[in-house]
């Protein structure tokens, strides 16, 4: 059975065992030494044994955060297959298994998204067994799940801190974008990642919808407040907030076609502190309170 050919199950499913033994009997027939059936999704691989095939050595069962390398000793000359190799971590160093297929997933949905990064593709670059993102997540759309979550969480938690200072609201609206700016920085799979979702004519990641819904509730909070205050010009407070938040986001979102349109690398720190200054400043001239239309004919 192809084991490469399914890239995007939860790996762990019960295998198809009639195949595995109608080629076991095949590879009896011409001498072949015995083949390994009954994937039992932990990780390791339960060995079966055919009429007239000699033993294969006890092999120790693994469990699935374990690398396939590290298993234990097989006996080459019967034929067994190789053990797995896989790529290391980026950055090397020890890491918690359930942290580095973090780590690799975050990469490879942000790159190819989710239906392009493959259970096998992250398992490798995590340096772990196929079967352990069922181990420690459950599903490759859990692990997703959870990915999203850690890169947009912590910004909103960024946004509620920024609106908590006090002081004016318009000094707490450009907190919200600095944050933005650096959140952004720091997590630069995270604009790649909802592009990925957006590019397929979907909204954001599932997982993603609470804490943004979170972020603009928080918001369109803060302008009301700036209304009452006399700070923020009259408007409706919902499309005020989405103008707030389509300032940080939007050149995120599209830095590749600014930096072939525009020739401005967001990437660059000096460049990415200018465009943050030119938001911040058109978000303050946007929301001040000052004459009405009527005035200024």
């Amino acid at each position: 059975m192809d084991e490469r050919a399914d890239t995007d199950r939860v790996y762990g499913e019960e295998p198809d065992k009639g195949a595995d033994e109608a080629m076991a009997r095949s590879a009896a027939a011409d001498g072949a030494a015995p083949l390994m059936i009954g994937d039992t999704g932990s990780g390791w691989t339960a060995p079966g044994f055919l009429p007239g095939a000699p033993a294969e050595p006890e092999t120790r069962p693994q469990p699935p955060d374990r690398p396939a390398a590290e298993a234990g000793p097989v006996d080459s000359s019967a034929g067994a297959p190789a053990a797995e190799t896989t790529e290391p971590v980026p950055g090397g160093g020890s890491v918690d298994t359930a942290a580095a297929l973090l780590a690799a997933g975050r990469q490879l949905f942000a790159r190819h998204g989710y239906d392009g990064a493959s259970v096998r593709a992250i398992t490798a670059a995590a340096g772990a067994n196929l079967g352990a993102i069922t181990y420690h997540f459950g599903s490759k759309k859990a692990l997703y799940n959870q990915v999203v979550e850690n890169c947009v969480l912590p910004l909103a938690s960024r946004v509620e801190a920024a609106l908590s200072q006090p002081g004016p609201v318009l000094d707490r609206v450009e907190s919200v974008i600095r944050a933005y700016f650096e959140h952004f920085a720091q997590n630069p799979e995270l604009p790649q990642l909802m592009m990925q979702e957006l590019v397929l004519g979907g909204g954001p990641p599932e997982a993603a919808g609470p804490p943004m819904r979170r972020i603009y509730g928080l918001i369109q909070m803060a302008v009301r407040e700036g209304q009452a205050a006399g700070e923020i010009r009259a408007g409706d407070p919902v499309l005020l907030a989405l103008s707030v938040i389509s300032q940080p986001i939007f050149p995120m979102l599209v830095r590749r076609p600014i930096q072939a349109i525009a020739g401005l690398d967001l990437e660059d720190e000096r460049t990415r502190e200018r465009v943050m200054l030119q938001m911040v400043g058109f978000a303050r001239a946007g929301l001040a309170a000052g004459p009405g239309p009527e005035e200024n004919r």
